[in-house]
């Protein structure tokens, strides 16, 4: 009886993962989401607990996952640094024809808060052609595997007509 119940503990914790690797099932998830590789994300994001801080953040890519797939187009990721800050959706308006006006989501996915960032825009023609590059600091303040939108970021003025913007995660500040 005794051994029954160790196998079954052994069974139980050998099927689910724990909550700190939960952050880098999310991470691998993501990246396989990115390149449109739908079953393997949804592997890593079946491997993340329910009880974990990261599962609300699952269920939204889920969600994502299945207008996606419903709408027959894969979903883009903008950036990601190697410190594990996302951009995960990205819009922006121009004001007075040359000013854009960016709104981003940050998804931190660190154990620490994210104060600022530094990121670079590259704006791009209708070609892929760059026609500026643009560098700013953003105030974030995102908690540990948190999700923020931050809107009217003003990286500055762009003088020739693009159709396309990058946004490269140079650093972050975490606290």
């Amino acid at each position: 009886m005794k051994k029954a119940f160790i196998l079954c503990l052994m069974v139980f914790f050998g099927c689910t993962d724990s909550d700190e690797n939960a952050s880098t099932n999310l991470r691998k998830g993501d990246e396989f989401l990115a390149r449109g590789e739908y079953e393997v994300a949804e592997y890593y994001y079946d491997k993340i607990p329910e009880e974990s801080v990261l599962y609300k953040t699952v269920l939204r890519r889920r969600q994502e996952m299945e207008k996606q797939q419903a709408s027959g187009g894969a979903v883009k990721r903008v950036d990601r640094n190697a410190e594990g800050v996302f951009v995960t959706k990205h819009s922006y308006s121009l004001q007075m024809g040359r000013i854009p006006i960016h709104t981003i989501s940050i998804l931190n996915n660190t154990s620490k808060r994210v104060n600022t960032i530094e990121m670079e825009f590259v704006y791009l023609d209708d070609t892929g052609k760059e026609v500026a590059r643009l560098l700013t600091m953003v105030n974030a303040m995102v908690d540990p595997a948190e999700e923020k939108e931050i809107g009217k970021i003003t990286p500055g003025m762009v003088t020739e007509k693009f159709k396309r913007v990058k946004i490269d995660i140079k650093r972050t500040l975490l606290f």
